[in-house]
């Protein structure tokens, strides 16, 4: 028996849950809506299947293949957990979790961070802000491409009155080591430091903006002013 546009049940529910399995961002409520609709047919075309949004014989045993082919593992390192980049107050992503097509740039996220942690001697990094949900990252004003929609952005501070945002991200923009496992450099801020692994033609010259501050010699006045 096929399982189609309209159809209810147990058998969507299941359904619903191995496609959240393999990264798609749809609910487990056992209704195959337009959601679950679009869910199917991305898995279809992925899989060089007909995309008629219809699961029968074939779309099952390739959703059984796809789920059998992977080993589902949430990200983690030493000293960062999956659960730091969901942030409590995403609804969405507290419900779901991060989609599992994006774990992978989560952990290489994590592994970064860990590199500068090992840097600045062990300081504790806190993740203020990870993964984003989409209605999540609309609600905060964040851009409509930002990489905390894929789960390749982390706003950090370090838990260390001695060592300041502008310090930390001084000394990781101008380590020619550090500055090259990051993309994208959100500055200015007292309150955080925005890194993310976006893809760069040359590694030593990321994307670059800035928040509160509009420069590193307007940052260091108001460092020193404190």
């Amino acid at each position: 028996m096929v399982i189609r546009f309209r159809s209810y049940g147990l058998r969507v529910r299941q359904l619903q849950s191995d496609l959240k399995k393999l990264g798609f961002n749809i609910r487990s409520d056992g209704r195959f809506g337009l959601n679950t609709l679009r869910a199917v047919r991305e898995f279809q075309k992925k899989h060089e299947l007909k995309t008629d949004g219809i699961v029968g014989r074939l779309t099952e045993t390739a959703i059984f293949n796809a789920l059998n082919s992977v080993v589902i593992e949430r990200p983690k390192s030493e000293h960062f957990s999956y659960e730091e980049f969901i942030s409590h107050s995403d609804a969405e992503a507290q419900r779901n979790g991060v989609p599992y097509k994006y774990w992978n740039n989560i952990q290489a996220v994590m592994d970064r961070l860990e590199i500068v942690r090992k840097a600045f001697d062990g300081a504790s990094i806190v993740v203020r802000s990870g993964y984003r949900s989409p209605a999540y990252n609309k609600k905060v004003g964040g851009a409509k491409r930002s990489q905390h929609l894929y789960g390749k952005a982390a706003d950090i501070y370090v838990k260390d009155k001695n060592l300041s945002c502008y310090m930390l991200a001084k000394i990781v923009f101008e380590n020619t080591n550090l500055r090259r496992l990051f993309g994208g450099f959100g500055l200015g801020s007292d309150n955080n430091l925005h890194l993310d692994i976006r893809t760069k033609s040359n590694p030593l010259k990321p994307s670059t903006w800035w928040y509160d501050k509009k420069s590193w010699k307007e940052w260091e006045r108001a460092n020193a002013s404190d």
